[in-house]
């Protein structure tokens, strides 16, 4: 079963993939993952000072700004009018594990960070969108404590 019906069959709208790395990752992943559906979030891990890793991400964001535009059948609702990069992110700086949507991401066996005894552990950050919920959460509490 495929990422997106399995995300669907959950009820989960929203999905981050994550952040482009490198070059290649910014200007050829983010837009596919972007163009595949509705639900998929991405970024670019744009390090300080990268000169070239910016082009890249406002390459993306110039070909994301595009895509649907076609004159041969309807564009899909999540990429008319350039809304593609409602679900793109240009980031810099951005550590691991921090709560912003969608350019959170856990450690990773390429960053440095994942430093354990066990090498080979990969990381899985989850963050969920839960307006409705906390709202409804937040109605019911009594006091800071309850």
């Amino acid at each position: 079963m495929e990422m997106d019906a399995i995300l669907d069959e959950c009820g989960i709208s929203f999905c981050s993939l994550g952040p482009g790395m490198n070059l290649n990752e910014i200007t050829k992943l983010c837009p596919m993952i972007i163009q595949s559906s509705g639900r998929f979030s991405c970024s670019a891990n744009v390090p300080p000072a990268n000169v070239e890793a910016a082009k890249a991400a406002a390459a993306c964001i110039i070909v994301i700004s595009h895509m649907g535009e076609t004159n041969e059948e309807p564009s899909p609702p999540h990429l008319a009018g350039g809304l593609g990069n409602f679900r793109f992110c240009a980031a810099c700086s951005c550590a691991n594990h921090i709560p912003f949507f969608p350019a959170a991401k856990a450690e990773s066996l390429h960053d440095g960070e994942n430093k354990s005894a066990d090498s080979n552990r990969i990381g899985l950050a989850v963050g969920l969108e839960n307006g409705a919920l906390a709202r409804h959460l937040l109605t019911q509490t009594q006091s800071i404590g309850r």
